[in-house]
């Protein structure tokens, strides 16, 4: 993932002040539509997020020795999440209501603009991020996309897990995909002040200030332990357990609360039969935003001093001062830096 420049704005872009022009993005990607059974007209009526889904899906496989050995399709689901909200949806919006509102198209505009052909309602649908994944790879388990902002890829995480702990499915596709980083996003983010105007995220930082918006797409092969042993399979690390929380009422929308994330690890502790104490590696949220941090720390220090932790004893990283902050596919970019991590030997003591 690069960090380029975007163009410079204007002083005062949607009537407030566009403090960055930075943001951490995915370099040239090539695609082969033949290869995943698409037509390459087809491409133009398509979001790229879709299509690199299906190729990262794909490639996770791969990694996971499924490209030529059997499974049970049947039995395979995919989850991702997502958003909706696309780039290539306003494009067609704005070739339909561009005339009412100024006339007919400028020849120049008219060319550059997407025309709706039969792909280009399949194409705008978040929903069909998942369903084209199923439909390419052959997979008959449920799938489904789910947007809960940037705990959307670690909430298709909680759901391919209860899938799998159901025995609704013997594997899951999991993944999370963001590359919606247009105008509109810079402005709300910069609306809210979110946004760092030196362009970095410094998560827990006393130089920290804000966000630097970032583009992702991972996807993970999980199966239920005990099944994975048995097959032979290669095991990046184990998930014992998924926990979660909302804050509740609070002052705002986007200000977090310590009681809701704390009721968040106390879950995920519980189920999982670990002590805070017992951890040496913790990847966090970790934003860059000075509130955030602010909270997250605190709720950490707070829980992990009451578990009897020793100070200094647990290491605290974001992947987001790496990549920026890949909004839905967050959480899953940490769990993937995290399970690596694990996988290859963290440092000085055990990790959980």
């Amino acid at each position: 993932m690069g960090r380029r420049h975007l163009p410079r704005p204007g002083p005062r872009a949607g009537g407030r002040a566009h403090p960055s022009r930075w943001g951490g993005f995915l370099p040239a990607i090539p695609f082969d539509a033949l290869a995943h059974g698409i037509p390459p007209a087809s491409l133009t009526g398509i979001e790229p997020v879709q299509l690199l889904a299906l190729d990262a899906a794909a490639r996770a496989l791969a990694d996971a020795g499924y490209a030529d050995r059997d499974f049970d399709r049947a039995r395979t689901g995919v989850v991702f999440g997502a958003e909706a909200g696309t780039e290539l949806a306003g494009a067609y919006g704005l070739r339909a209501l561009h005339p009412a509102y100024l006339g007919d198209l400028p020849p120049a505009l008219d060319a550059e603009l997407p025309r709706l052909t039969e792909d280009s309602f399949p194409g705008v649908l978040a929903n069909v991020i998942a369903g084209r994944i199923a439909g390419r790879l052959d997979l008959g388990g449920a799938n489904c996309t789910v947007d809960a902002a940037c705990a959307s890829s670690l909430a298709a995480l909680d759901l391919a897990c209860r899938q799998l702990r159901d025995r609704d499915a013997d594997m899951v596709l999991c993944g999370g995909a963001d590359v919606h980083n247009g105008i509109n996003d810079y402005l709300m983010f910069a609306s809210v002040r979110a946004l760092s105007p030196t362009g970095r995220c410094r998560p827990f930082d006393a130089a920290a200030d804000g966000i630097a918006l970032g583009e992702g797409v991972g996807a993970l092969v999980l199966k239920r332990v005990e099944d994975a042993e048995r097959d032979g399979d290669r095991i990046y690390a184990v998930v014992k357990a998924v926990g979660s929380a909302s804050d509740g009422r609070s002052l705002g929308l986007t200000a977090p609360r310590p009681e809701g994330q704390r009721r968040a690890l106390e879950r995920a502790y519980r189920r999982a039969g670990v002590s805070p104490a017992q951890v040496g590696l913790l990847e966090a949220h970790g934003t860059g935003t000075v509130v955030g941090d602010a909270t997250e720390l605190a709720v950490l220090t707070d829980l992990f001093q009451e578990a009897g932790a020793a100070p200094g004893g647990c290491t605290l990283g974001s992947v987001k001062s790496q990549i920026g902050h890949t909004k839905c596919a967050a959480g899953l970019a940490g769990l993937i830096k995290t399970a690596r991590a694990v996988h290859a030997g963290c440092g000085r003591r055990p990790c959980t």
